[in-house]
């Protein structure tokens, strides 16, 4: 039963989307080189390009989210294009 309970279990993903706004999902799955993500209760979740997708980390999204609230574009370029392709959620997951 607890490895049952294990598979179900979706991890946390950071989505970059419209307009580069940092975004908290789940990683539902990985199929035909996309990640799908979606919130909890997702019944549909969308299929995005593997580098539209990064592994969740809270420091990271607070810096995404700071500056793209402030409106600051090039630190949140330069956030996004640091973060390192081994960390690409798709990357670690596959």
């Amino acid at each position: 039963m607890q490895e049952l309970n294990r598979s179900l279990v979706k991890p946390a993903v950071i989505v970059r989307a419209w307009g580069d706004e940092p975004v908290r999902l789940l990683l539902y799955r990985i199929e035909n080189k996309r990640c799908y993500v979606g919130n909890d209760t997702a019944r549909y979740p969308i299929g995005l390009p593997f580098d539209q997708v990064a592994v969740f980390d809270s420091r990271r999204y607070s810096q995404l989210c700071t500056a793209f609230r402030d409106g600051d574009i090039r630190k949140l370029g330069e956030l996004w294009a640091n973060i390192p392709v081994d960390d690409f959620a798709c990357n670690k997951y596959l």
